[in-house]
């Protein structure tokens, strides 16, 4: 609740002396600070003249008396004003009153103000209790409050609880755990800022290529690529499951085997990624997270294991990281953190968030594999944490997050790899699914030919489902879709031609849910590339 302050307006004084039955006495002063329960505080001379004070100003308190009891004498600015005795304190830090506050978001919390450390979940209309804050600045205010779950972004507190009966899990209460990722009632739903809403220099409409590390060397040839094309965006690899792009400290620090692995050197990988900015395009840095060899090497005790031989597990030929490992979060996120500055990226994508997509036939059938779970929540659960405490920090960083899923999760449940599309559009900016036409079962949503031959009337059933689930979402992310730039794998075979993308992107458009796509090809055949767009 504000405090309100009694200030009492008072003459200046043109001397600090008085007389007291014929004698001179001084007056003495002693330095105190203005303090509040909120950032700044209002004087008011008696002619009416309003000043407004930032709690931790330095004020002159006089030892004279004054007529109103708790009442003092103080000194700011060549004015002499009578305030509160309670709104001094003699240390600076003591200025910040706030006992309480009221979540109004959902957010992790950190072990300090100015570390990447996670901490603990605070949960939307949650009251919290205040033991500290970080340093005062200028204007008042503070920017990190500490609570009894750890630092909090002052940004995400409010003074008054947070009026919302809304329930926003309804729909997602009758949602039971079918195959072992988790129940839809236990993840988080309320509204969430989206940081696309703040930057002008997103495209309206997303039309990208994939980059891999190789074309980093290659980079002037894309770039011609694109603009002599229809592409305004690169999503281009910072680091792939075991396919290393650059050197990033963040790498020599927390997985060395990753910094020796690297391809590009930092400068050489900057030097290209400026390239591309400064020629217009839009540049997001592709991240990998839970699946992950080279960290996993380094790191066994953060890895999914095997339950007989107690070292990690491979799987799909490579190690995973465990996404119940909060050291795992922290690299991943430090990491996103270091390329948005170095490379200047205006967006950090973020692959393999979930599990092993057999995860619930190694761990829950056969039992081949211990995940790690100390904390016991749901896969669901630890995806969306994860996502919840990367988005934070990159937001404080001014930097997008969007997040890759599969095609699957378009349907009503929640994955056994732990992804589901509400939980996880609601907090990104941008969800980023993965329907290759060559993923899907031969005859899916009933279509007579195989559905790769016919990629607009799939991904059009698709995007209808697409789009319950983005309605069912309270702050739903912008849709960029990655499709197929690659001959189906499997008969009949198709060649995916200009004609085969420009089907895809109709049936996206057709479903009403296309803010733009990302062309798929592994290898970034440049002439492949250049075949579809120009």
């Amino acid at each position: 609740m504000k405090k309100s302050l009694k200030i009492l307006p008072i003459s200046l004084i043109g001397c600090l002396c008085i007389c007291l039955s014929g004698c001179q006495e001084t007056e003495q002063f002693t330095a105190m600070y203005l303090s509040s329960d909120t950032p700044t505080l209002r004087l008011i001379d008696e002619d009416g003249a309003e000043i407004t004070v930032p709690r931790g100003t330095e004020v002159k308190m006089s030892d004279r008396k004054t007529q109103q009891e708790n009442t003092v004498f103080i000194y700011l600015q060549n004015q002499q004003f009578c305030i509160d005795r309670t709104s001094l304190k003699e240390q600076k830090e003591d200025c910040v009153e706030e006992t309480v506050l009221y979540v109004n978001e959902t957010v992790p919390t950190f072990v300090s103000f100015d570390h990447m450390q996670y901490q603990d979940m605070v949960h939307y209309q949650q009251k919290v209790e205040l033991t500290g804050h970080s340093p005062l600045k200028e204007d008042g205010s503070v920017e990190w409050y500490q609570t009894q779950y750890g630092y909090i972004h002052a940004s995400h507190l409010s003074p008054s609880p947070i009026e919302d009966d809304t329930d926003y899990s309804a729909v997602h209460k009758q949602r039971e755990n079918l195959y072992g990722g988790g129940s839809g009632a236990e993840l988080d739903y309320t509204p969430h800022l989206k940081q696309t809403n703040q930057k002008s220099e997103v495209p309206e409409i997303i039309s990208s290529v994939y980059l891999n590390g190789a074309t980093i060397s290659s980079m002037d040839a894309y770039i011609d690529m694109a603009l002599s094309g229809n592409i305004n965006t690169f999503v281009i690899d910072i680091k792939d499951a075991d396919v290393i792009a650059v050197e990033a400290d963040t790498m020599k620090q927390h997985s060395p085997s990753s910094y020796q692995k690297a391809i590009n050197s930092m400068e050489e990988y900057c030097h290209a990624v400026t390239k591309a900015k400064q020629a217009g395009i839009y540049t997001i840095g592709r991240i990998t997270v839970f699946k992950d060899t080279w960290y996993a090497s380094d790191h066994p005790e953060h890895a999914i294991i095997s339950t007989q031989s107690g070292e990690p597990y491979q799987l799909y030929g490579a190690l995973w990281p465990t996404p119940y490992s909060h050291d795992v979060w922290q690299y991943n996120v430090e990491l996103a953190v270091e390329m948005a500055q170095k490379a200047g990226f205006d967006e950090i994508q973020f692959d393999y968030v979930r599990f092993p997509e057999s995860v619930d036939w190694y761990h829950d059938y056969l039992g081949e594999i211990d995940l790690r779970n100390t904390e016991n929540i749901s896969r669901a659960k630890a995806i969306q944490q994860f996502l919840l405490y990367a988005t934070e920090i990159l937001h404080r960083n001014d930097v997008i997050v969007s997040a890759d899923v599969f095609g699957e999760t378009s349907n009503a449940y929640v994955t056994a790899y732990g992804q589901y599309w509400p939980a996880i559009s609601n907090v990104v900016d941008a969800i980023c699914a993965m329907p290759y036409p060559d993923h899907f079962s031969i005859h899916d949503y009933g279509i007579e030919q195989a559905v790769w031959e016919v990629p607009q009337l799939l991904l059009t059933y698709w995007s209808q489902h697409v789009s319950c689930r983005q309605q069912e979402t309270a702050t739903p992310a912008r849709t960029v879709t990655y499709i197929q730039g690659y001959d189906s794998l499997f008969p009949p075979y198709v060649t995916y031609d200009r004609q085969k993308i420009e089907e895809q992107i109709q049936g996206l458009k057709d479903g009403d849910i296309y803010d733009g796509h990302i062309i798929w090809n592994s290898s970034s055949d440049l002439n492949r590339y250049r075949s579809y767009t120009q």
